[in-house]
């Protein structure tokens, strides 16, 4: 499949057919980073499947809105500049300042893994506007701040936590961008918890 056909209803029917075939009745959905523009279209396809949605230093974007959309607008030249839009076009970062947003805290191994895995994002994953569900409205919702985090800032991040509206749980873990690879443990930690509950927040 080309890059550009990517789109988030397609990401969200691929996780969907994924959990199909595991034979998972009910889910715990954790989305790290751009995954949550997709997190609310794979809540929607799975309904009361989903127990919990845990959004790791997400993305929220509102409902019908755009990464692109809900940029700021004195800030949206930059982010075309930094998404590099337009057709043809692809996401990938120089390694200077791919390491400056999501290296910051990776040791030279943990940084050379991530290097060696890293690939381009489909652009319609910041172009394509995303649709929540009204069911998600009582969904029980986590957001795990990263204190470290340059790729979404602190201050990003409590404006997405906003987004969720009340009763989303909080929790903090002091690291960068890429915690499921520098503090997999501190990570774990706060999930199973919650896959234990049944879903329940903590």
């Amino acid at each position: 499949m080309d890059l550009d056909d990517v789109t988030i209803e397609v990401a969200a029917d691929s996780v969907h057919a994924d959990i199909d075939a595991a034979g998972f009745d009910r889910v715990v959905l954790v989305g790290h980073s751009l995954a949550g523009v997709s997190l609310p279209v794979i809540a929607g396809r799975l309904a009361d499947r989903v127990a919990h949605v845990v959004f790791v230093s997400c993305l929220v974007v509102p409902d019908g809105q755009s990464v692109v959309t809900m940029t700021r607008r004195d800030q949206r030249d930059q982010a075309d500049r930094r998404l590099r839009t337009g057709e043809g076009e692809t996401t990938v970062l120089s390694p200077d300042h791919h390491q400056a947003l999501l290296g910051n805290d990776l040791d030279e191994e943990q940084w050379s893994y991530v290097r060696d895995h890293v690939g381009p994002d489909s652009m319609r994953f910041f172009t394509d506007p995303v649709t929540w569900g009204e069911h998600l409205a009582d969904q029980p919702k986590t957001y795990v701040r990263l204190l470290q985090d340059r790729a979404v800032p602190l201050d990003e991040q409590d404006e997405m936590i906003r987004r969720l509206g009340p009763g989303v749980t909080v929790h903090d873990i002091d690291a960068g961008h890429e915690v499921m690879i520098t503090q997999p443990r501190s990570l774990a930690a706060l999930l199973n918890p919650i896959r234990a509950d049944g879903g329940q927040p903590r």
